[in-house]
């Protein structure tokens, strides 16, 4: 890993108060996924996922941040691009390998009780 040096923002004089931090930028590794939430109105779709969600609120803090994920090739992952995107989120090459992007579907009845499903391609593109 190379390192660099950098200056601390509240030093007047640079020369002398370096301090040293990796070069690489903060990778996040996890599964992408689509959240559902279904209601009486129909459903909603969301950008999901802990490492999409861990990627994003680094994005936007700031952080030069990459995302490690797999994707389907659909329009749910391009919904998912488009999220980290939005936060400057690195999506890290090689992501498209699935058939379809993962979901999570929760599904509210009328008193606010929730069921849960999980769907995944379970299969590589080839």
């Amino acid at each position: 890993m190379a390192w660099e040096p950098h200056v601390r923002p509240h030093c007047q004089d640079s020369r002398d108060h370096h301090f040293w931090l990796p070069a690489a930028q903060p990778v996040v590794v996890g599964e992408s996924l689509t959240d559902i939430i279904t209601t009486s109105a129909g459903p909603v779709e969301f950008a999901g996922g802990s490492g999409p969600n861990v990627a994003y609120g680094l994005g936007r803090l700031s952080v030069n941040t990459g995302l490690l994920t797999v994707l389907g090739a659909d329009r749910r992952a391009e919904a998912i691009r488009q999220h980290l995107d939005s936060a400057a989120v690195q999506l890290l090459r090689g992501a498209t390998r699935l058939r379809r992007t993962s979901t999570a579907t929760a599904s509210l009845d009328s008193k606010g009780s929730a069921a849960y499903a999980l769907a995944s391609s379970g299969r590589c593109r080839r």
